[in-house]
């Protein structure tokens, strides 16, 4: 597809007509896509209109300069079908892809956040395992992965949910090392409001980088594109995250009783801050640590 109609109704009305002749004309049982590994549009285009991820083929390809890649492999089935079609039709009747509203990229003063891709897996999985301990209360999912198969089926359900534009899951770097993850979540397009988390590597803490991934989130959520709600929820114990989400401008609604699952079995109260686009606070701190739900 030429670049002036990549991602348009075009490319999506295409593959309509691809996947209806297929299942529909020719009752094709199964359609395989095949995608390079470092060909992050094309990933996200195919998760968009409903293929699952089922995994990776190594040096599958070798390119015009002598480069060798990876393929990745989804596939959409008879039984998929159905819901792929109604999914593409919704697709052709709005005007703007959700992944159009947020960015795959953005930058602080020090730190990048990029959508976290399968090819990153390696490095999220060595995180995991490092915060282990950390991260099983308030991101169980996250720290419930403990192979590369098990991390590369979470980051394709992460990265299906970016497609469809119902959260991002980003990648904080800073000079090329993966040091925590920042999540726009439970997103509501219509009411323009979000849910964040948050987590810094107590390797990278005390440096003021959670201060920026909020500050970031009220600049481009509330301030470029309108947003007028975001939230946070953290366990009431974890006071350092309160005091960070206080002191850039959110605001503690109340505490939910007995409303989150721990990733150790334990039923908590959460407590439920917003910061609602009244204007940020004070910076916090930087010996503050953020790590919300």
């Amino acid at each position: 597809m030429a670049a002036k109609w990549q991602r348009t109704y075009v490319n999506t009305e295409v593959k309509q007509a691809l996947l209806q002749y297929a299942f529909q004309g020719l009752s094709c049982n199964r359609v395989e896509f095949w995608v390079n590994s470092r060909n992050y549009r094309s990933q996200m285009n195919v998760l968009r209109i409903g293929a699952s991820y089922e995994g990776r083929t190594r040096d599958r390809q070798v390119y015009a300069d002598g480069s060798v890649h990876d393929g990745l492999v989804y596939s959409m089935t008879r039984s998929d079908w159905p819901g792929g079609a109604a999914r593409l039709e919704a697709l052709i009747q709005q005007k703007e892809p959700p992944t159009l509203f947020l960015p795959t990229k953005m930058r602080t003063a020090r730190l990048e956040l990029r959508l976290l891709t399968l090819q990153e897996a390696p490095q999220f999985l060595a995180l995991a395992r490092k915060n282990r301990h950390l991260l099983i209360e308030s991101f169980p999912r996250s720290a419930g992965v403990e192979s590369l198969d098990e991390t590369h089926a979470l980051l394709a359900g992460q990265n299906h949910k970016a497609a469809t534009g119902e959260a991002f899951y980003y990648g904080v770097w800073r000079s090329h090392q993966l040091v925590g993850q920042f999540q726009i979540k439970n997103l509501d397009w219509k009411t323009r409001a979000a849910e964040l988390g948050y987590f810094i590597d107590p390797e990278f803490q005390r440096r003021g980088f959670a201060t920026e991934l909020l500050e970031l989130a009220v600049k481009e959520l509330v301030h470029q594109r309108g947003f007028r709600r975001m939230s946070a929820r953290i366990l009431p114990e974890n006071l350092p995250s309160l005091a960070l989400a206080r002191k850039v401008g959110f605001q503690e609604e109340g505490i939910m009783k007995a409303s989150f699952l721990t990733g150790t079995g334990r039923i908590a109260d959460i407590a439920v801050v917003a910061f609602t686009g009244t204007g940020a606070g004070e910076p916090p701190s930087s010996r503050h640590m953020a790590s919300t739900c």
